[in-house]
């Protein structure tokens, strides 16, 4: 009982501290800790611009700093945001290295009333990484709290591996096989098309494509879950553990594959010659049909095959 009202009795001086630093700069302030002196932050803007040598990879190790990357007109970067927060640019290699000093310090933004880390929020830190119109082919690494954008990209090949933070494509064609790789992060496709053979991993995030194209893609999601609209594939596979599917406009040619464990799945508006759905504990509806295991024009080459474990399948 004592540590407990010496804990309560800690959060209300914390509370008193923050109230008082927040009333003093004249309303929402960014707080940091360092050790126990906690001090208010003037947000700094800077605006860095740094042309760099040719690359290849991409490595990231930064939190709280977007990374974004687009073509244009030679190799350079570009940093908008808190001055406190710049990573250090480098080329090592053929490899840009964005990396961000060793801080120890804890932030918070208090607005008079509640308290939420700032190592969270949405980013206004941002990198901009600018590559030429024929470098066709990019890898990227990143470790951090970082998300990461892709947009207006034509390439051959793509490799991509973030840890802890969003990815989002928009706008973007990869011809050639691919690997995507995320960790305790989402991934956003809009207008994409990935081709031959693109391998895709998604470990404790969700899924979502909009107007995008997959031929011959294979995916895999553990503890994540999908939403689509306007989505065409051309032969592949999804595979979900603990993973929820719901999307509208599902166009198969070449046929396709829906394999869950743990997971409900419903598609309205789906398209092929064929159709074979199967599900093992739960309820079965293929168009106006119902029952374990559904089929409907069976002999053609073009099916989309669904199967079920421990979860109810809806197409129409």
């Amino acid at each position: 009982m004592k540590k407990m009202l010496k804990a309560g009795v800690l959060i209300t001086v914390v509370g008193i501290v923050l109230l008082i630093l927040s009333i003093m700069g004249g309303g929402v302030q960014s707080v940091e800790y360092v050790g126990w002196t906690p001090r208010i932050v003037k947000k700094e803007m800077t605006l860095k611009k740094q042309t760099v040598s040719e690359f290849e990879n991409v490595k990231v190790n930064t939190d709280n700093v977007g990374v974004k990357i687009i073509q244009g007109n030679g190799y350079h970067v570009d940093y908008k945001g808190r001055k406190s927060l710049a990573p250090k640019i480098s080329v090592e290699g053929k490899t840009l290295v964005i990396k961000q000093k060793a801080h120890l310090r804890t932030g918070f933004i208090f607005d008079g009333v509640t308290i939420k880390s700032d190592r969270h929020t949405s980013f206004t830190n941002t990198v901009t990484v600018t590559v030429p119109k024929d470098l066709d082919q990019i890898s990227l690494t990143t470790s951090g709290n970082s998300d990461v954008t892709l947009s207006d990209l034509k390439l051959n090949s793509l490799a991509l591996d973030v840890l802890d933070g969003d990815l989002h494509l928009t706008n973007t064609q990869v011809a050639n096989s691919s690997k995507v790789k995320l960790l305790d992060g989402d991934l956003y496709l809009n207008r994409v098309a990935f081709n031959n053979g693109t391998k895709m991993e998604i470990f404790d995030g969700d899924l979502s494509l909009v107007d995008t194209s997959l031929n011959n893609v294979q995916i895999e999601n553990h503890d994540g879950d999908v939403s689509f609209n306007r989505l065409k594939v051309a032969g592949g596979s999804y595979k979900g553990q603990d993973s929820d599917v719901n999307g509208a406009s599902l166009e198969v040619t070449a046929g396709y594959q829906f394999n869950l464990a743990d997971g409900d799945i419903s598609i309205t508006g789906a398209k092929a010659d064929g159709y074979e759905t199967t599900t093992t504990d739960g309820d079965n509806h293929l168009f106006n049909q119902s029952g374990s295991h559904l089929t409907q024009g069976a002999n053609s080459g073009n099916i989309l095959k669904v199967t079920t474990t421990d979860g109810d399948l809806n197409i129409r």
